[in-house]
């Protein structure tokens, strides 16, 4: 059974983080690369950390997950937007910032 979970655990999460990746590093260059990625897994970590028992929280206080789900996917939806809005670094507007001139 461990063995089958590792297969389904291992082809979901490797579906997941190369693209997470490669997105990243398309949008916003590969300079800095590793300290985005590290950002990011603390901002989920600490979402992995506190989601679960806000959730139960809010099952404790309403009886159901109705509002933990609707909180999720908004901000779901919120994340979407965001990424969309994203756009990549070019070759115009690196040098801004590289030596901070920009903002």
């Amino acid at each position: 059974m461990f063995y089958l979970f590792a297969l389904v655990y291992g082809l979901g999460y490797g579906g997941f983080d190369p693209p997470i990746l490669a997105l990243t590093g398309d949008i916003f260059g590969l300079r800095n690369i590793g300290v985005i990625m590290g950002a990011m897994f603390v901002g989920w970590g600490i979402g992995a950390a506190i989601g679960p028992v806000a959730g139960g929280l809010l099952f404790d206080v309403s009886n159901n997950y109705s509002i933990a789900f609707a909180i999720g996917a908004a901000a779901m939806l919120t994340t979407a937007l965001l990424v969309a809005l994203i756009r990549p670094v070019t070759k115009e507007n690196t040098q801004d910032y590289v030596y901070g001139t920009r903002g």
